[in-house]
C-alpha cells in the first residue's frame, strides 16, 4: 500500500519526523512499506536523505566502526531494493558496484542464511534498475568493473581466473575468523545457485531492447534435453 502511495507521489507530504515514527515501530511490513514507498516517491532521482535512509539499513554499507544492528533480512532487502528504485537509470558507481559485489559475496556471520537466494536475487535486480537500458552505454566510467563478464561468471561459473584482482567480497579484504559462518562453508567455490538468478535479471535489464548478440547467447536456452538436465527450471523461466 505505501508503496503504491509511493509511486502516485503521495508520499511526499512525510517529513523526516513522521519518517522516525514509522520506522521506530519496529513492525517489519511497516519498515518495509516505508523504504519501498519512499524509494518510489523518489525514483531515478537520487535523493541524498533517502539514500541515508536505505543505507543505514544495509550492514555492508556501514563502515566497520559502526555499531552492529541486528536487522531482519526483509529488511535488509527492502533497503536495496529502494536502492535500485531511488538510483534508477543513473549508472551509479558506488551502488554498481557494492551491488555487483554483494550478489557473489559469501556467506557471513552478519546474514541470514536461510534467505541468502533473495538478497542475492534482489541485489541483482537494484544492478540492473541502476543501469536500466544502458547498454554498452553503462561501461563508460565503469570499464575496470567488468560488469558484464562478472555477471557471465556469476551465471556460468566459467571465467573465473580473470577476476583474481576483482575487489574481495568482504569490507575489510579477508574473511577473518570473527567472519566465517558456522553452517555454511563454501571456500573459494561460487555458488551459482546463489548468483545465477539475480545476474541472469541484471543482465537483461540492463540489455533490454538493445538486440545485443553478445549478451543474447550468455542468456540463450539450453537445445538439448542433455543441457537442460543442468539448469533449474527457475532459472529458464
Amino acid at each position: 500500500f505505501l508503496m503504491a502511495l509511493g509511486l502516485r507521489g503521495h508520499l511526499a507530504a512525510l517529513n523526516t519526523s513522521d519518517l522516525t515514527d514509522y520506522l521506530s515501530q519496529g513492525t517489519i511490513t511497516t519498515t518495509v512499506g516505508v523504504f519501498l514507498g519512499m524509494a518510489a516517491n523518489k525514483r531515478g532521482s537520487c535523493d541524498p536523505g533517502v539514500s541515508k535512509m536505505l543505507c543505514l539499513h544495509v550492514p555492508s554499507l556501514l563502515p566497520p566502526s559502526f555499531i552492529p544492528m541486528d536487522l531482519a533480512s526483509t529488511v535488509q532487502a527492502a533497503a536495496v531494493a529502494g536502492i535500485g528504485l531511488l538510483y534508477q537509470k543513473s549508472s551509479h558507481r558506488l551502488m554498481t558496484e557494492f551491488l555487483l559485489n554483494e550478489i557473489g559475496r559469501q556467506p557471513t556471520k552478519d546474514q541470514n542464511t536461510n534467505d541468502r537466494e533473495s538478497f542475492a536475487l534482489v541485489c541483482g535486480l537494484s544492478l540492473g534498475l541502476i543501469n536500466l537500458q544502458k547498454g554498452k552505454s553503462t561501461v563508460n566510467g565503469l570499464e575496470d568493473l567488468k560488469i558484464e563478464e562478472r555477471l557471465h561468471r556469476y551465471i556460468s561459473g566459467v571465467g573465473a581466473d580473470k577476476f583474481q584482482n576483482t575487489p574481495p567480497p568482504f569490507p575489510n579484504g579477508s574473511q577473518t575468523e570473527g567472519d566465517r559462518n558456522a553452517r555454511i562453508h563454501e571456500s573459494d567455490m561460487l555458488n551459482r545457485d546463489i548468483t545465477a538468478p539475480g545476474s541472469i535479471l541484471a543482465l537483461g535489464l540492463m540489455y533490454i531492447k538493445s538486440k545485443n548478440v553478445s549478451v543474447a547467447s550468455i542468456l540463450k536456452l539450453p537445445d538439448t534435453h542433455f543441457l537442460l538436465d543442468y539448469i533449474r527450471p527457475d532459472l529458464l523461466a
